[in-house]
């Protein structure tokens, strides 16, 4: 489909899947309701100004070879199901500028628990302003949490160790350390001459 310099509006409830390639042609794909999907090619500019963005078909990837503004109505849905990037999640990639406000929603299919050290690259973009307002975020296994650190760096988010369990362990490591150093009962400490 080419729109040839026109703007293609979503409204209603319902769902557009984009799974070929969209020629926008200088116009704009303007998600206002409902949900714009599908693991399809758009070349040309997006704004999510209150829909859901939602890649793939459960999971893929959506390529905006343009810019992709969304506003602060507007939620980015990503599907994990597996540690496999366009298979078993889903990626945004967008080549230009990504103007982010709104929500980033995460959810996870088919039952998939991340482990420790999985690492998802669900955003791409040439350059980068604004933030989501809100990040909903499954629930994991005990014991984990998730790691947003470089969201707004390299569009990646990871499953770490919750802060209290690496305190725990931090500690535990500490103290096997000094009881490995300390001297045992009744023998005295070791000197060693100092230059």
């Amino acid at each position: 489909m080419n729109l040839a310099g026109n703007t293609l509006n979503k409204t209603g409830d319902g769902t557009i899947a984009i799974n070929n390639i969209l020629a926008i042609g200088g116009g704009m794909l303007n998600c206002n309701q409902g949900t714009c999907s599908g693991s399809g090619q758009i070349s040309g500019d997006v704004n999510n100004s209150g829909g859901t963005i939602s890649p793939g078909n459960s999971p893929g990837v959506m390529d905006v070879s343009g810019d992709f503004n969304q506003g602060e109505n507007g939620t980015l849905s990503i599907e994990l199901a597996g540690t496999t990037v366009g298979e078993q999640y889903d990626l945004l990639s967008i080549g230009g500028t990504a103007d982010l406000q709104g929500t980033l929603s995460l959810v996870l299919l088919d039952g998939f628990q991340p482990s420790v050290g999985d690492s998802f690259d669900i955003l791409e973009f040439g350059s980068l302003s604004g933030g989501f307002e809100r990040i909903d975020l499954p629930a994991l296994a005990g014991g984990l949490s998730w790691d947003l650190g470089q969201l707004y760096e390299s569009g990646t988010v990871t499953v770490v160790p919750e802060p209290t369990t690496m305190g725990l362990l931090v500690w535990a490591f500490a103290c096997l350390a000094w009881s490995r150093m300390s001297p045992g009962p009744g023998t005295s400490p070791q000197l060693r001459p100092t230059m």
